[in-house]
């Protein structure tokens, strides 16, 4: 398991729950240039994944999805000082993954 998997996990208040809103802010000030460049990673992942599901999987499609806003706010909840290396993770980033991180930061706003 990658080191931003597990802060996540021990963030959940237990296995089949969310991580609480409140926790991102903590997560994403634990992350190490690694992590990020992980968590961007993984967005890429799981926007391939994503358009590799059939459509009609809607269960698959909203888990993903919901993954992928996660990651997407982790990332914008970096803290300044860390956030070129947000900037790097992301430029070569598809369409789909930086739609997600203009989400998150629309909300952090």
């Amino acid at each position: 398991m990658k080191r931003f998997q597990q802060l996540l996990a021990d963030a959940k208040p237990g296995p089949f729950e969310p991580v609480p809103d409140t926790r991102i802010p903590a997560i994403a000030a634990s992350l190490q240039e690694r992590d990020i460049a992980e968590v961007a990673a993984e967005l890429e992942n799981l926007a391939r994944e994503k358009a590799a599901t059939p459509d009609w999987d809607g269960d698959t499609r909203d888990d993903i999805a919901r993954a992928q806003h996660l990651f997407a706010r982790l990332l914008v909840a970096v803290p300044a000082a860390l956030q070129a290396q947000v900037t790097a993770a992301l430029v070569n980033a598809s369409g789909e993954t930086l739609d997600w991180v203009k989400v998150a930061r629309d909300e952090k706003v």
